[in-house]
């Protein structure tokens, strides 16, 4: 008897078993939903990723770009400028030419016109004749405007290039790093 029972319920297992080959419309329902959440939740982590990014490459190129006037002035004797354009979103280098005032390209390697991204906003923390002017001046004796550009994206994060000594080099920092170098000099200032 206890055998018999064994039987018909192994059979009506196997029965059911062999009517269900697929998956029910209900479960791929839940399969593709979970896929496409998953699918959101990547890509918008990636575009914060790629925002990020595109700031911190573009804060590099300037400070580069930066670096290489500098040196550059110090080593030729001439009056090298970092040209900032925030209508067009473009930045390059240019140099004084010995015989006037008029300024032009170096002939330097990998000099070419920057395009800052659309998503990133320009903010000058200098004095005006600066922003008025559109460029930072590096001079043959290694000085400069001492001056902050703040690039700030989508997002509100932000990340500075700064100094605020006419002889230090220039820095990337975020706006915390930015004002504690400040507060510093200050204070080197004061003493």
């Amino acid at each position: 008897m206890h055998s018999d029972t064994y039987q018909k319920l192994n059979k009506q297992f196997q029965n059911r078993t062999h009517y269900r080959c697929a998956f029910t419309l209900v479960e791929l329902t839940l399969v593709l939903l979970i896929m496409v959440m998953i699918t959101t939740i990547i890509g918008a982590n990636f575009s914060g990723f790629r925002q990020k990014q595109q700031k911190i490459d573009t804060a590099k190129h300037m400070l580069t770009l930066m670096q290489i006037a500098r040196q550059q002035a110090i080593s030729q004797g001439k009056t090298y400028r970092l040209n900032i354009d925030k209508e067009d979103k473009t930045f390059w280098l240019t140099t004084q030419d010995t015989a006037s005032t008029e300024f032009t390209k170096p002939n330097i390697n990998d000099n070419k016109t920057y395009v800052i991204p659309k998503n990133i906003e320009i903010i000058w923390d200098t004095p005006e004749s600066i922003v008025e002017n559109k460029y930072i001046i590096f001079y043959p004796d290694g000085s400069t405007q001492a001056t902050c550009i703040t690039l700030t994206d989508d997002n509100e994060n932000e990340i500075s290039l700064f100094n605020y000594a006419l002889t230090t080099q220039f820095q990337i920092g975020t706006p915390n790093q930015e004002a504690t170098y400040q507060e510093d000099e200050q204070a080197l200032q004061i003493q």
